[in-house]
């Protein structure tokens, strides 16, 4: 695939993106997996949310696709994962 898009539960103040089941885990592994580039789909609650089961870091993902301006502390960790962020308007 070109593009893998996944979502996921939170993303920790450390980075770790996290989900709630281990079913949701492994299929979104799978796509990351066989995907050019990873981009994550999460809105503003999901920032500093914890989960119970890593997905994986924000150093994994390609692009972050959210609805409102990530705080400073998840800039530095997007800024230090290589990670692109578009934040959706309107």
């Amino acid at each position: 695939m070109d593009i893998g898009l996944i979502g996921i539960s939170g993303i920790e103040p450390t980075g770790a993106c996290a989900t709630l089941t281990t079913a949701k885990v492994q299929v979104a592994k799978a796509i990351m997996a066989q995907s050019r580039q990873v981009w994550l789909g999460a809105d503003q609650s999901k920032f500093k949310r914890t989960a119970i089961i890593q997905l994986a870091h924000l150093r994994d993902i390609d692009l972050l696709c959210t609805d409102a301006a990530p705080t400073d502390n998840m800039s530095a960790l997007l800024a230090e994962g290589g990670v692109e962020c578009v934040v959706a308007t309107g």
